[in-house]
């Protein structure tokens, strides 16, 4: 019984916009302006992913050695296997006139992490944390286990 409603407030918790799944939902952005917050950015869109894939966030900054120039891109997308990595702690000059740095954050905590500056749990997670918890509680009190 307490193992069918912890997995049913499981559930609960990951419901997305086309029904039970257990995929995450995450921003998907591939434009010019995805650096923007995507809940004000008319390009992202919330996308489902595949069960197993995870959010991601992708910035790239490269410089033009002809023209001086910085060229800089921010992807939002889901992902099969991200891996996080950061050449920004160590891009020298010649990294970032050749291929660029890369700075990729990876999440699969709660559907679309992959949002704003940083890429981590929003803080509305930390609620359905607690409430969940405290549901938990209410159940076990109520069969009398605690």
């Amino acid at each position: 019984m307490i193992v069918v409603v912890v997995v049913m407030m499981m559930m609960m918790v990951r419901k997305k916009n086309d029904g039970w799944s257990h995929g995450l939902v995450c921003w998907h952005c591939i434009a010019d302006n995805c650096d923007m917050n995507p809940e004000e950015n008319s390009r992202a869109e919330q996308k489902s992913c595949l069960e197993g894939q995870t959010c991601q966030k992708v910035f790239f900054e490269m410089e033009s050695d002809i023209d001086d120039n910085k060229y800089r891109s921010t992807v939002r997308s889901c992902a099969d296997e991200c891996i996080p990595h950061n050449d920004f702690i160590n891009c020298s000059s010649e990294l970032r006139t050749t291929r660029g740095c890369v700075k990729r954050a990876c999440c699969n905590d709660d559907d679309l992490c992959n949002s704003g500056d940083a890429t981590h749990s929003q803080p509305w997670t930390v609620v359905y944390r607690i409430w969940f918890l405290l549901v938990i509680r209410l159940v076990f009190r109520r069969c009398h286990l605690v």
